[in-house]
């Protein structure tokens, strides 16, 4: 279960297996080869957005290892954090990790995600996880492992995304006839920033239960319930992992 650490007021230690995910927005099909690990990123949205962290997508990663029959989703949000900041836990927000394992762009599972606080503990409540039934629950900052093939944890971690936004600006200011690309590997914009991420592990064959081998398309949406329960259209973010969806 990838498990990166967070960033200190001091250095940026290694973000580990995160970091070196493929950043796509394409479909991940489970056949022989299977297609490594993709993400698709949704960091810098507009003011009204960004405005509220806790419902606020970065990131979803999805990982999978065929022999070990392990199935991966890595959701991020609240990025852009300080150093020394603590993670974000609000409990109004629900976050959804929707998995279509039959290309018809209808999830045969989502994963609701929530936290709630009891007994001065935060929890993380998962229901909808592939081979459970009910509410499967997580203290923060601690892996679970529900001996039946799942794990979760929820947490703050460096935020694994790369990107040179200098390079990116630099590029787009040159003349247009000069093609040069100006990113350079080793600076990057989100080091020393941290993200609040859920992830969730599960049997991939609790995903293609039927024995086929799909191609699994990912997304993630978050809403505030407060919102919901009024019977007003949610607060609504989308952020499509392994298939771009509009």
């Amino acid at each position: 279960m990838p498990n990166a650490p967070h960033s200190t007021a001091t250095d940026r230690p290694a973000t580990g297996a995160m970091s070196h995910a493929l950043r796509a927005l394409v479909s991940v099909g489970l056949v022989v080869p299977l297609a490594i690990a993709l993400m698709g990123s949704d960091h810098r949205d507009g003011p009204g957005t960004t405005a509220d962290r806790a419902a606020d997508i970065a990131d979803l990663y999805a990982f999978h290892d065929l022999p070990g029959n392990k199935l991966t989703t890595v959701l991020t949000f609240a990025g852009l954090g300080a150093a020394g900041a603590p993670a974000v836990y609000d409990p109004d927000v629900v976050y959804t990790i929707n998995i279509d394992t039959n290309a018809d762009q209808t999830p045969e599972f989502s994963l609701k995600c929530h936290f709630s606080t009891s007994g001065g503990n935060t929890l993380l409540m998962v229901d909808g996880l592939p081979g459970r039934t009910g509410t499967t629950t997580s203290q923060v900052e601690a892996v679970t492992d529900t001996g039946a093939g799942q794990k979760l944890f929820a947490g703050l971690r460096d935020d694994p995304f790369f990107f040179d936004l200098d390079g990116f600006h630099m590029t787009l200011d040159k003349a247009a006839s000069d093609s040069t690309l100006l990113f350079n590997n080793t600076r990057d914009f989100f080091a020393g920033t941290n993200v609040t991420a859920i992830v969730l592990e599960m049997k991939l064959s609790d995903v293609t239960a039927s024995g086929a081998n799909p191609n699994l398309q990912l997304w993630a949406t978050t809403e505030r319930s407060s919102i919901r329960n009024a019977m007003i259209p949610a607060l609504h973010h989308d952020d499509q992992a392994l298939v771009a969806r509009k």
